[in-house]
């Protein structure tokens, strides 16, 4: 008895704390969208309640938004407490969140990967204090969690990514250079290159694909922004994997004339969809390999065999097929003699 009344003192002094602070929190806020609010700041709040207003807003398993919205406004580790910031943030944003996802196709799903999405970041209170202040991007993590579970999904998979993706909104595609400048720099720092490369590919396919959903880009543009983008993941790995072949055989070399000898090269055509600027979130990768003459490298390999390694290891590197993360499919069954021909 003792116990139960100290405990239900200490909630009204909590309580007493939340009103001081928070009660003029949403004075421009009415109706079902400051309940659930108000409910948010309540150290116990009624669950019943909660999930009748949030019935009421249009999810359809009001009991089931509930516990999603009660995990949103919690610290995402189970060793740090609940702080009354990170609550108070997370209810100054839900009103125009919920308004949102209520227009989803499936509320009660964008709801979930709403918080999917937002669980790994590291200071949740900052982003729900920005999103409370910039509904414009409220409404991208929206769209996202509603319209594309694929792009969504690379947020939930990869949070330290979410801070990058933030900065790629603001500065779009002329942030590119600059991001892929960044990509050549942490590869001099000694950092996975592969890795670094397939984070660049989820940021500007995530990049891409929110100006799809909002249909700020038509679809020739999305198309040649996606076969770019492609390109230009292609052309990285290939000057990683010729840099590696170069360091081990040395470079390639051809004879001109006489007895002239010169460094020669290897060029790969992008054909397909990628090639005609047309490649899609799926497309494979259909490639061919094309070197500039016969000769050996400065160590003595024959360049047929040189560059058959550098072609291979390409590949290899870009599919993933040796444990590294995968980038895409490349095919090259369209070089002259099919399938069965040298690469």
């Amino acid at each position: 008895a003792d116990f139960q009344s100290e405990l239900t003192e200490h909630q009204q002094r909590v309580r007493t704390i939340f009103e001081h602070h928070f009660q003029k929190a949403f004075p421009a806020t009415e109706g079902p969208s400051a309940l659930v609010s108000q409910l948010l700041l309540e150290p116990q709040p009624d669950e019943q309640l909660f999930a009748d207003t949030l019935s009421e807003l249009g999810f359809g398993d009001g009991k089931r938004a509930t516990r999603t919205l009660l995990r949103a406004s919690a610290s995402a580790s189970r060793f740090l407490s609940t702080t009354p910031r990170l609550r108070s943030s997370f209810a100054t944003m839900a009103p125009g969140l919920l308004e949102r996802l209520a227009l989803a196709a499936d509320p009660d799903a964008a709801l979930e990967r709403f918080e999917d999405m937002t669980r790994g970041v590291g200071a949740r209170e900052i982003l729900y204090a920005r999103l409370a202040d910039d509904r414009a991007l409220t409404g991208v993590l929206c769209d996202l969690a509603d319209g594309s579970p694929y792009l969504a999904d690379i947020l939930v998979q990869e949070p330290q990514l979410f801070d990058a993706f933030l900065d790629a909104l603001s500065t779009g595609s002329r942030g590119r250079r600059l991001r892929r400048h960044e990509l050549i720099r942490l590869d001099a720092a000694h950092t996975d290159p592969w890795l670094e490369l397939s984070d660049y590919k989820r940021l500007e396919s995530l990049r891409i694909g929110v100006h799809d959903l909002q249909d700020s880009l038509d679809t020739p543009a999305v198309l040649s922004e996606l076969s770019h983008l492609c390109i230009d993941v292609l052309r990285h790995a290939y000057e990683q994997v010729l840099s590696e072949a170069r360091k081990e055989h040395g470079d390639p070399m051809t004879i001109r004339g006489v007895s002239s000898r010169e460094p020669t090269h290897m060029i790969i055509l992008a054909l397909g969809k990628v090639g005609g600027l047309e490649a899609n979130y799926g497309s494979d990768a259909d490639v061919v390999f094309v070197y500039g003459g016969d000769g050996e490298t400065t160590r003595g390999v024959p360049n047929s065999v040189f560059f058959s390694r550098v072609a291979e290891d390409f590949i290899a590197a870009v599919s993933g097929s040796r444990g590294g993360p995968r980038l895409y499919k490349v095919d090259t069954r369209l070089r002259p003699e099919g399938a069965k021909g040298p690469l």
